[in-house]
């Protein structure tokens, strides 16, 4: 079994990201996005179309993954059938 090596930078980098993990997983001043009436919520989907709509002129068509509404999206195949 070969030794695991840490550098000392690799270990700044694991332990701030392990802090920060922990903190902000417990932390319960996120609980108001799952409010859907809230004005955080409302400003975030705004921000989310405008990202989109932005992508969409800068990028050219079929570039991105193409979206389906779910009338054309097929039933899942069975495994031998």
């Amino acid at each position: 079994m070969s030794p695991i090596l840490l550098s000392r930078r690799r270990l700044l980098c694991l332990s701030a990201a392990g802090i920060s993990s922990a903190a902000l997983g417990s932390w319960e001043g996120f609980d108001f996005l799952g409010d859907r009436d809230g004005a955080a919520r409302e400003f975030l989907e705004k921000a989310n179309s405008l990202t989109y709509r932005v992508q969409r002129l800068l990028v050219r068509e079929g570039a991105l993954a193409p979206e389906y509404t779910e009338g054309e999206v097929r039933q899942g195949q069975r495994a031998n059938g």
